[in-house]
């Protein structure tokens, strides 16, 4: 853990000298008293819990001495962070595998880190006494598909459609404010009352967003988009706010070195008085006066804003436990450490990427294929081609299948895999 490393305070009355930074709290009183810490573990049990806070200091004592940890950071130092998620993800990987025997009720899992033998397990056990026949389920697929539970192992690593909704709303954010075409869309979008139009338009905004971005409309981006950007009283000054909001977001983050969660941002933006007089300026001119008053300028950018990739990455892989307390993940910690494998990414504009994919193929069974956002109708009539064609591995013939495909940075990846050769 960088011991440079700043720790932001929510609430911090100064009467105390308190650490300010990593390497000044790292051998310090344990439970840690400065509860203010937004790396403390108290606030998060709290909400888990009952949902209030103590009323009294004594209340508050008490809570902190009946908890293992107390800072999230010495969780993360000790390797917690990397087995508990490891642990969460082979769960859903177990329901995964035995779908119609299987439910996130039925399961359980638990961690034993084994300090003096240096070795660690997952223990995955059934809620029913005497079981219910789940684990056999996944021991006879496992048994006859042992790639099934690697799979989605994977895919609970995977980012989730919420986690990549955070980059692809900023993205359309500043297209939405840059690009004319997308900008004139978006307008009437927001101005159409017919259902019939709406879908036009939505459609033509959606091809639009992925030639220009590679911007790729699931569900749930679908979602946020609409309640977010396109929501009532939305205009071209709600863009140039939220992008403001986002900018000094970003700006506040690379200052301090470290993520900032959405409610500490909101308080921090709300004590900034340009972005404070832009917000009152937003909800002067979209509600009724007699409303305005009711509102903080908290509150409002509360609700304008939405979580970043690392605060809902947090919370895909958590799951309950009735006899130990659930402990912090993050997926993204696994998948740079366990699972960034060297794959080979071939250009399907290089004049000799076939030659390239059939090298990769035979060295490691798998590649990675990328196009820009642009050529999107030449990507797919390739995939395609490649899916009926057999590559020649030795004396054998397989077929690759098409794992997953991506959009990233106005680039669409596709990651192919030869499954009898890996």
């Amino acid at each position: 853990m960088n011991a440079a490393l700043r720790l932001p305070v929510i609430v911090d009355d100064g009467a105390a000298v308190r650490p300010r930074t990593r390497g000044e709290c790292q051998d310090g009183e344990r439970p840690c008293p400065w509860v203010s810490c937004a790396h403390h573990l108290l606030p998060g049990l709290l909400e888990e819990g009952s949902g209030r806070v103590p009323r009294s200091d004594d209340a508050v004592l008490a809570a902190l001495e009946t908890m293992p940890h107390t800072c999230a950071l010495d969780v993360a130092d000790e390797g917690g962070a990397v087995l508990e998620t490891l642990g969460e993800a082979m769960l859903q990987a177990c329901i995964a595998a035995a779908p119609r025997q299987a439910t996130i009720d039925t399961l359980l899992v638990d961690i034993r880190d084994d300090a003096t033998s240096d070795v660690a397990s997952v223990w995955i056990s059934e809620t029913t006494l005497g079981g219910a026949g789940v684990l056999e389920a996944f021991a006879d697929r496992f048994a006859s598909e042992p790639r099934l539970f690697f799979s989605a192992l994977n895919a609970a690593l995977a980012p989730s459609d919420l986690e990549l909704v955070d980059g692809s709303l900023r993205e359309i954010l500043t297209l939405a404010i840059d690009d004319a075409e997308v900008s004139e869309q978006v307008m009437r979008l927001r101005a159409t009352n017919s259902h019939g139009e709406r879908a036009i338009l939505w459609r033509t905004l959606s091809h639009t967003l992925a030639q220009r971005g590679g911007i790729d409309l699931s569900h749930a981006l679908s979602v946020s988009l609409n309640n977010r950007l396109l929501r009532a009283g939305s205009g071209p000054q709600l863009d140039r706010l939220l992008l403001d909001l986002q900018t000094h977001w970003d700006a506040t983050q690379d200052r301090f070195g470290i993520a900032i969660g959405l409610r500490e941002y909101a308080y921090i933006a709300s004590r900034d008085a340009t972005l404070s007089s832009a917000v009152r300026a937003f909800l002067a001119a979209t509600l009724p006066a007699a409303a305005i008053a009711h509102v903080t300028v908290l509150s409002a950018i509360t609700s304008l804003i939405w979580p970043r990739a690392n605060e809902v990455r947090q919370r895909v892989l958590q799951s309950y436990h009735p006899f130990r307390q659930t402990r912090s993940t993050d997926p993204a910690v696994v998948r740079n450490l366990l699972l960034s494998r060297a794959v080979a990414t071939i250009a399907v504009s290089d004049p000799d990427w076939e030659a390239l994919l059939a090298t990769a193929f035979e060295a490691q069974g798998t590649a990675r294929l990328v196009a820009d956002a642009g050529e999107a109708r030449l990507f797919r009539a390739v995939l395609v081609r490649l899916s009926a064609t057999p590559v020649s591995v030795g004396v054998l013939q397989f077929y690759p299948a098409i794992e997953r495909v991506e959009r990233a940075d106005g680039r669409i990846l596709a990651t192919l895999t030869l499954r009898e050769q890996v």
